[in-house]
């Protein structure tokens, strides 16, 4: 056998039972590490992109804040010099206003450099806003004057309507025991403090024949009925109830009507 490979010019050592060195042979076992480690990779690969997303959106945020703090802080630092600019064209105001006064011929000319940098920065309308400003505050306080003067007007009205409430009271009582007597002297002077309480804002509350309120009713006795219509009616009146100003001054004290034959 060697020597027929010997003859035919093929050389015996590119063989090695029949099966090419360069050739790998790979064991069931090398091959589930392999996808193991390919696995592996595959999740180090995802994880790593989780990160750098993060990574990227934090960036962005912080990116985002950065401007927007810097837009806050060239807001901030031009209304500071807004404002000190005012302040600076307001003292310069006081001194043009000096040179306006002063007779000295040299101030005119100085009086208007001071004019021309003003007008520049615009101080007209610095002192227009000033003036808007102390308008509004003047009318607001305006207002608010008038409204609390309107307040303490009604409010006086309100206390002189009712201050004698307590008196009239009283001469309710009075009038009471007039309406009473049975002397034929007692009635002019009854119609004379009727009058006066009349003048005062007071009025009779209607009792007889209406519905029991307890708003204005005093009910000091119950009074059994026959009529259902009558039922929860004043049908006695005990004491007089009497209104000033649509308030109750004095309740009526009354007897109100009970239906007990209700199915």
């Amino acid at each position: 056998m060697q020597d027929k490979v010997n003859n035919g010019n093929i050389d015996p050592t590119k063989f090695s039972n029949g099966v090419d060195d360069d050739v790998e042979i790979i064991n069931e076992g090398d091959e589930e590490t392999f996808k193991d480690k390919l696995k592996k990779l595959k999740d180090e690969l995802k994880a790593a992109k989780s990160e750098r997303d993060d990574y990227l959106a934090g960036w962005q945020r912080a990116k985002a804040d950065f401007i927007n703090a810097r837009k806050d802080e060239e807001k901030a630092r031009a209304e500071f010099v807004k404002f000190a600019t005012e302040r600076v064209l307001g003292e310069i105001l006081a001194v043009a206003d000096s040179l306006e006064l002063s007779s000295s011929a040299d101030s005119k000319p100085i009086y208007n450099q001071l004019i021309d940098i003003l007008k520049k920065e615009g101080a007209d309308k610095i002192v227009k806003k000033e003036r808007d400003d102390y308008l509004a505050g003047w009318q607001r306080a305006k207002a608010d004057f008038i409204n609390a003067r309107k307040d303490e007007e009604k409010a006086r009205a309100e206390f002189v309507k009712f201050a004698t409430e307590r008196v009239l009271g009283e001469i309710l009582a009075v009038a009471d025991s007039l309406e009473l007597s049975s002397s034929a002297d007692c009635k002019p002077i009854y119609n004379q403090l009727i009058d006066i309480l009349k003048k005062e804002g007071t009025e009779q509350i209607e009792a007889l024949g209406k519905k029991f309120n307890p708003l204005e009713h005093e009910a000091l006795e119950e009074i059994e009925v026959l009529d259902e219509k009558e039922d929860n009616v004043v049908v006695g009146e005990l004491q007089k109830g009497y209104l000033i100003h649509n308030r109750v001054l004095r309740s009526s004290k009354v007897k109100v009507g009970v239906y007990k034959f209700k199915s």
